[in-house]
Order: structure tokens, then sequence, then C-alpha cells
């Protein structure tokens, strides 16, 4: 499903980058810029698809010949590669985690902003002052905070 699901994707961006070529005749900057993007887009779905595929097809495959010949595959093959099949789910899980970073700018972007703010909350060293008022604690950052 995810299959199918995906090439219908590609060709719908295909179409829409058709139509746009189309609408601004291709000439312009704006539509070299636009259609880089929906390139780079391509290639992300397209990698992440390629992953999917080669770590779940296998799984999927086992997963339907269990079901016609429950005993046998159960016996002689999950035993024995039962945790090859977990590393590729696992591989799976993870290539998004490799993928994003490396073929999305705006990913990188938005991580090193996300790092880069939670460097300064957890490196301000102020000095703190605390309230104990039945098993409550309230906080103080500095002075000018007053308890209501």
């Amino acid at each position: 499903m995810l299959f199918v699901f995906t090439i219908a994707l590609l060709l719908e961006l295909d179409l829409n980058k058709r139509r746009r070529r189309h609408l601004t005749s291709g000439s312009s900057l704006a539509t070299k810029k636009a259609e880089r993007k929906t390139d780079r887009t391509t290639h992300t779905l397209i990698v992440l698809m390629t992953v999917f595929i080669v770590t779940e097809f296998p799984q999927g495959v086992l997963a339907v010949l269990n079901g016609m010949y429950p005993n046998d595959i159960h016996q002689f093959v999950y035993l024995s590669l039962g945790e090859i099949l977990d590393l590729l789910s696992l591989i799976n899980c993870c290539a998004c985690v490799v993928v994003y970073p490396l073929m999305s700018s705006l990913y990188r972007d938005t991580c090193r902003g996300i790092i880069a703010r939670a460097r300064r909350i957890f490196s301000d060293k102020t000095p703190v002052k605390t309230l104990l008022i039945e098993n409550t604690t309230i906080r103080f950052l500095d002075d000018q905070d007053v308890l209501l």
C-alpha cells in the first residue's frame, strides 16, 4: 500500500511540476528555484521509499509465507533469521534520522536552532532562589519575580 501511495505521490509531484512549467513558461528564476525544491523532495521520497522496501519487504514476504505454511516457515526461517529481520526493522526506523538531515537544509537549520536554544537554556547559570511551601517548590529566577 505504501509503495502504491508513494508512486501516486511522485506522479502528482511530476504533474504539478509540468503544470507550473506550463504556466510560467519555465524561464523565470522563481520557477527554477521551485523546481529544485520539488526535485529535492522527490529524491528524499525515493530514498526513504527505497530504504523502506529494502528493509520491510523480506519481512512482508515471510509474513505471507508464514500465513500459508505456519509451522515450516516459523521453525526453519523465523528462528534462524529473526534477529536479522529485527535489525532490518531497526534500520528502517532510524533511516529518517539519517536521511532528513542529509537531504534537507531546512531540517538541518531547524535542528541547529533547537540545539542552540537548548544550549542557551541549559548553560544559563543564573542563581536560583527556592521557596518551599507545603511540599511545593517555587523557583525565583531573579529578584524581580514576585509570588502572587
